[in-house]
């Protein structure tokens, strides 16, 4: 479901629909490129996700694959960030990795 912009904008409010029921957790991943096909905004898709979950029910994962180094991976967590700005410092550790912890009950 961290894809976003892989469905189209009816299939996507569909998803957000989802964020009704209290067991679900949303996983951003995968972040499009403006530049890239859909061609569509990324930032106010991101603020929906997060407002309609929240930072203790919504994980972020990506920036990984085969060509991935440290540094690339870093930075797919800075992009991440970037888009996140409109949280609290810990709201965004929260979905970095805190609430991914919590879920999977890795320790601190």
């Amino acid at each position: 479901m961290g894809r976003p912009l892989q469905g189209t904008p009816t299939e996507h409010a569909v998803v957000l629909g989802w964020a009704r029921y209290d067991n679900t957790v949303m996983k951003l991943s995968a972040i499009p490129d403006a530049r890239i096909y859909p061609h569509r905004e990324i930032a106010p898709i991101i603020r929906q996700l997060t407002d309609a979950w929240g930072a203790e029910r919504m994980i972020y994962g990506g920036g990984f694959g085969p060509e991935t180094t440290g540094d690339s991976y870093r930075g797919a967590f800075e992009r991440a960030r970037s888009y996140l700005e409109h949280l609290t410092a810990d709201d965004q550790a929260k979905i970095l990795g805190g609430t991914a912890a919590k879920l999977f009950h890795f320790s601190a």
